[in-house]
């Protein structure tokens, strides 16, 4: 929008704005589709774009991955970087007899997260810590049954993610964030690691269109309003932003 424009109007009527409580009244404060469709939700998100996570699209590319995961039995989920609980809360409702390990850095996340657990009954199953380093790492791991590690830790994974020091790793499901903007050589040095242990699909960022919306938007909407919608499906992510999935071959042998 126009700086002046911006400058005169109030914010309640940017039309930034008026999409965004839009969309809030619509969701009902549920996750409207994707994999978590139904999943109750806080009022806001840390470190990461809220809309796109009620709309169900947040990071739309591994929709199809997680939906193919729920067919995995797994007893242990470790998410290292759960912000409010996207992932963590997500997977607690799919998976009613695992057992959630969420590690979240930020004080306000981890409240969150608490909130979002207590929305949606997956408190009994939700264990909450903060900073995770590769021993606490390895300390979820250990003894932890089929496992799968979700991983967003902002470069921090090339030191997680390091089966020398955590050995668990090798026979564990993962989903991670490749940060190659944080260091070049990140995702080469993951792939090295794991290529005899793991199958690796490598998932590459998508632009977003209007089409991503889980509802029709009406043809006058999207002529109007184009832009302002296409912001909001925005996540303001790098444009080198990837993710890994890693399916350990021992287990797609079994399959």
């Amino acid at each position: 929008m126009n700086k002046l424009v911006r400058n005169v109007m109030p914010y309640r009527f940017w039309p930034s704005t008026l999409v965004r409580r839009w969309i809030e009244r619509r969701s009902g404060g549920k996750v409207i589709s994707g994999p978590f469709a139904g999943m109750k939700y806080v009022h806001t998100s840390v470190g990461s774009e809220y809309v796109p996570k009620l709309l169900g699209i947040y990071e739309l590319e591994l929709n199809m991955i997680f939906q193919n995961l729920f067919a995995h039995d797994f007893q242990t989920i470790v998410d290292v970087g759960a912000a409010e609980g996207y992932y963590a809360v997500g997977v607690a409702r799919q998976y009613t007899h695992c057992h959630v390990i969420a590690f979240e850095a930020n004080k306000d996340g981890r409240e969150l997260l608490e909130k979002m657990a207590v929305l949606n009954n997956v408190q009994n199953r939700m264990q909450i810590e903060g900073f995770c380093d590769s021993e606490s790492l390895e300390r979820s791991l250990l003894d932890a049954g089929r496992t799968l590690v979700i991983m967003d830790v902002e470069g921090g994974e090339k030191t997680l993610l390091d089966p020398m020091v955590t050995p668990e790793l090798l026979h564990a499901h993962i989903v991670v964030e490749i940060h190659d903007y944080a260091d070049p050589e990140l995702g080469e040095v993951i792939l090295q690691r794991f290529k005899r242990s793991h199958h690796i699909q490598d998932i590459a960022i998508k632009e977003r269109s209007l089409s991503d919306y889980p509802f029709e938007i009406s043809a006058l909407a999207g002529i109007l309003f184009r832009n302002v919608l296409l912001d909001t499906l925005s996540e303001k992510r790098h444009h080198n932003s990837r993710w890994f999935y890693m399916l350990p071959r021992a287990v797609a042998l079994v399959e």
